[in-house]
């Protein structure tokens, strides 16, 4: 055989391999199609809206593959996509992985066998990837819940040094944007404690280190877990009660009626929640959240309720809580 056909022999073994397809996965031959778009939705920097992301590469594989990929295809200027021969009898996966601004965003979107109806209608959202990178991410809020932007954020690996809470010894210096976003990509991984402060209208506000648990976190080799960091004014001494009111699913309850006794005999016997006989009382804000500070030490009583659209009510009634002598107490109050 002359060397000029072992020459093209070559080529197409080599153009064979490139294709990158699964070598146990025959060629895609069946009746339906997948279609779909992509857009990334970015957490850590973004403005939490989504962005269609068009000519970047997706891919399709199926659900039993650990590697690898059927065919590929690049998304159209409007983030969509399309993937035919498909075959309504086998599991797939389209996924897509993309970088932007330093950071990876990754998703994937199953598709079990005989799902053939939802073929057409499938959003697949990219999110920071938790492989590959890891990172530190705080989101500081008031008491509220509410985004405190243009703090500082002072990241110690020294607990020594983070104990005498100012910022001389930290690691990283972060800045808050205007969603009260921290972000740090790519750390060592290991124990880190954190400090923020900010100034509003010439009040100080920062994290309680005694009482916030998020004040300190243990970074893994993979993985951006995000924190929320609540920051109080200068100097409080605690006898604090921060509150949210959730309903038994978990959801946010807003305008929920929360009074708060300092007598369990009080408590019970405001059955018809009239505040008779309370200590204080507050109104929860569209977060669910509601704050009361200077309580009296010891056991407090709880009676909440909140009227509903078709004039039902849920309702948490003697419930107690323990106000701790010094820093905030956080609790969740579930109505039924």
């Amino acid at each position: 055989m002359s060397m000029k056909k072992y020459f093209i022999i070559l080529i197409v073994i080599s153009a064979i391999l490139g294709c990158n397809k699964s070598s146990f996965s025959p060629d895609l031959n069946g009746t339906n199609t997948i279609q779909g778009k992509i857009v990334l939705y970015d957490t850590l920097s973004g403005n939490y809206n989504y962005k269609i992301m068009s000519s970047i590469p997706v891919y399709l594989r199926y659900l039993s593959d650990t590697a690898g990929f059927l065919y590929s295809t690049i998304t159209n200027g409007l983030g969509q996509f399309t993937f035919n021969g498909i075959d309504s009898t086998m599991s797939y996966i389209v996924f897509a992985n993309v970088d932007s601004l330093q950071i990876q965003y990754s998703g994937q979107i199953t598709y079990p066998a005989g799902s053939s109806k939802y073929y057409f209608s499938d959003t697949l959202k990219l999110y920071p990837s938790q492989l590959n990178q890891n990172g530190i991410f705080y989101q500081l809020q008031d008491s509220l819940g509410g985004a405190l932007a243009n703090c500082n954020l002072y990241i110690f690996r020294s607990r020594e040094l983070w104990t005498n809470n100012d910022s001389l010894g930290s690691d990283y210096v972060l800045k808050s944007d205007a969603f009260g976003r921290c972000f740090q990509l790519n750390v060592s991984p290991g124990q880190y404690y954190v400090h923020a402060i900010g100034v509003f209208n010439n009040i100080t506000l920062e994290n309680s280190s005694t009482n916030d648990p998020f004040d300190s976190i243990y970074i893994n080799q993979n993985g951006i877990l995000p924190h929320s960091l609540v920051l109080y004014p200068d100097g409080m001494t605690g006898n604090e009660l921060n509150i949210t009111t959730v309903d038994k699913y978990g959801d946010i309850i807003p305008d929920v009626r929360v009074i708060l006794f300092t007598s369990q005999i009080a408590a019970l016997a405001d059955t018809n929640y009239e505040s008779t006989a309370s200590f204080d009382t507050l109104i929860t804000n569209q977060l669910g959240k509601g704050v009361i500070s200077k309580l009296p030490v010891g056991t407090m009583y709880i009676d909440a309720r909140v009227q509903l659209a078709d004039s039902s009510y849920l309702k948490l009634f003697n419930y107690s809580i323990n106000i701790p002598t010094t820093g905030i107490q956080l609790d969740t109050l579930t109505l039924e």
